[in-house]
């Protein structure tokens, strides 16, 4: 099977089957729900960029397991700054020059860093990410820069040929 071929039939089983879930089995629904997964894979095939980057599979669980620890980390930051009588706050905007990232990184990047507590990414331009920080006093360029050297373990370029194949 192409690589082209096997993600989309996975796709097309992993759809399938939530459309079943979500129609109780109903053989009319499921019909409705077929016909409404093909379109679907259709528009996606159609409309999805060339990929930038692909998922090195086995480092995603050291990857995982950063996230949670710094989401813990940051967690415990906030909650800890919300019940202070002096919330010690310093909120601002910080900007982080990616450096040369794919697109797809850069999207991760900044995705992750929303997620993480007591920062939001405001703006990608170029390089250049803009991150909303409860307090700019910390290392935040620095923190964002790990954040990117995670990503850049988990990820890996995706040369021309690979992905036109995908």
């Amino acid at each position: 099977m192409t690589t082209l071929f096997s993600h989309t039939f996975r796709l097309t089983l992993a759809l399938a089957f939530i459309w079943w879930l979500l129609a109780a089995a109903g053989p009319l629904w499921v019909a409705v729900g077929s016909v409404g997964v093909l379109v679907a894979l259709a528009a996606w095939r159609l409309a999805a960029p060339r990929p930038t980057v692909a998922l090195r599979w086995r480092r995603l669980p050291r990857f995982f397991a950063w996230f949670v620890a710094q989401s813990v980390r940051g967690g415990l930051d906030v909650a800890r700054r919300a019940v202070a009588r002096d919330m010690r706050l310093a909120p601002g905007l910080v900007e982080v020059d990616l450096g040369l990232r794919a697109e797809g990184a850069q999207v991760l990047i900044a995705l992750v860093a929303s997620l993480l507590p007591g920062t939001l990414v405001v703006r990608i331009e170029g390089r250049r990410l803009r991150l909303h920080a409860l307090d700019t006093r910390l290392p935040i360029e620095d923190e964002a820069r790990r954040l990117a050297d995670e990503v850049d373990r988990l990820l890996r370029p995706v040369d021309d040929s690979e992905a036109r194949r995908t």
